[in-house]
């Protein structure tokens, strides 16, 4: 270790002097985290030298029983088609969901098994520790959870109708329905955020935008940049409110930066918290009303996690009946019965729980609204 130390010291320095201005970060921070990441990869790399392939064989039926490629193929299809139609697309492609469903509950058990392994009472006790999450704050979520969804509810204006655009493989999305869009494209986004905000001004040349299957962002030590990637299959209005996220993210890492704080060791829950704030303040300057959809993206972050938590909890029941009562907790005013295209997000599947940090920063924020 203190040979990686030393050798990750130089290669900082040997980098530092070459960046150009102006420097993200001090020289003492940018070795720090230089440190940081090749220990974090180090650790990574032995970590899967350990790996029992025995250990992931429900997660081998499980991808065998929903390959990747029809599981694109599906949400292809379905997504495509009008929502009328999407049932009918559904029994044409033969979905074998029960096949699906029996194999993801034993990779649910199995992700269960290795949390257990790993000395955390649950699989969602061990995603608390990961996130950083205090147990105190995810116990008050649960708690006064009808009170946030009806805070959401007030800033959408939902009916009793909600079935009308609300079924089984619908996707209703306020910001999508909102009838005028201040934006034309990604360039006006980032000028905007950069010509009301000091931190973004004073960095946007170091700033670099593409676009691939998701959205995120990250600091590329190397260069002392910051690479945003766009989710590709997004529509413009959603790659524009993602947009506004990763540059909110940015915002506070060099908030973080600025106090010699690196915000990874902060943990993912304060990072979206902090950032969560920091996006919510500049679409309150930008729309009243796309501000208010917000809370609309905010319910489908809760569903998820809300049915993850019940799955996580006892994997053993009707997952698509699980969806559909979730979604009613959610989304007052609907009436599922069933809801099976859980399988159709992908971070259900393969991500499980990767929001909670999102859903309880959410929950952190609309509780000051009480």
């Amino acid at each position: 270790m203190n040979t990686l130390v030393k050798q990750s010291t130089n290669q900082a320095r040997s980098y530092y002097v070459k960046l150009t201005a102006p420097k993200i970060m001090s020289e003492e921070l940018y070795i720090k985290n230089w440190i940081r990441n090749e220990i974090a990869r180090n650790t990574a790399e032995n970590e899967l030298k350990k790996v029992n392939p025995a250990d992931y064989q429900s997660s081998a039926d499980f991808f065998v029983a929903y390959s990747p490629e029809f599981r694109t193929k599906l949400q292809t299809k379905i997504w495509d088609a009008l929502p009328e139609k999407r049932n009918a697309v559904w029994n044409k492609l033969k979905v074998p969901y029960k096949n699906i469903e029996r194999s993801f509950i034993g990779l649910i058990t199995q992700r269960n098994k290795s949390a257990l392994s790993k000395q955390y009472k649950t699989f969602i006790d061990y995603n608390l520790a990961l996130y950083k999450i205090p147990k105190s704050i995810y116990k008050l979520f649960i708690k006064d959870f009808d009170k946030i969804v009806k805070i959401c509810h007030s800033h959408l204006s939902i009916g009793d109708n909600i079935n009308d655009f609300y079924t089984e493989f619908e996707n209703h999305c306020y910001l999508c329905n909102l009838q005028e869009f201040c934006f034309n494209n990604l360039n006006e986004v980032k000028h905007y955020v950069s010509s009301n905000n000091k931190i973004i001004g004073a960095y946007k040349s170091k700033i670099d935008i593409a676009f691939g299957d998701s959205s995120q962002s990250s600091y590329i030590k190397e260069t002392d940049r910051f690479k945003i990637q766009i989710n590709k299959n997004q529509n413009f209005r959603h790659q524009s409110i993602d947009l506004i996220h990763e540059l909110s993210h940015i915002i506070y890492r060099i908030e973080c930066y600025k106090k010699e704080i690196l915000p990874e060791e902060n943990g993912s829950y304060i990072n979206e918290l902090e950032t969560t704030k920091i996006e919510l303040n500049i679409l309150k300057g930008i729309s009243i009303s796309i501000y208010g959809t917000i809370f609309g993206e905010f319910l489908k972050v809760f569903h998820r996690v809300l049915f993850e938590i019940e799955i996580y909890k006892n994997p053993n029941q009707d997952l698509d009946k699980i969806y559909a009562s979730t979604f009613n907790v959610c989304f007052k005013g609907s009436n599922q019965i069933k809801n099976r295209s859980f399988i159709l997000d992908e971070k259900i599947i393969r991500n499980p729980f990767s929001t909670l940090p999102h859903a309880i920063a959410q929950f952190r924020i609309i509780k000051q609204l009480i």
